[in-house]
């Protein structure tokens, strides 16, 4: 299967997965939460975040917007 099927699939992501579907580095990730750019995520326990593929979605629609208005 290759990596953009099987991105497809999931549901939840970790912070790793999250970071890989949408093209940047774990650290970045983290920055564009910090800012409020993307959703704080689910709690899965007291130390994990996971996040739904819809919340990476709004992201990358709202980064894709900002692009066509340049």
């Amino acid at each position: 299967m290759s990596n953009i099927a099987e991105r497809e699939i999931k549901a939840v992501y970790t912070t790793k997965e999250a970071a890989y579907y949408l093209g940047v580095s774990v650290t970045t990730f983290w920055r564009l939460v910090a800012k409020g750019l993307i959703e704080q995520g689910l709690r899965y326990s007291c130390r994990k975040r996971v996040w739904r593929k819809e919340m990476l979605d709004k992201f990358l629609n709202t980064v894709e917007q900002e692009q066509t208005e340049e």
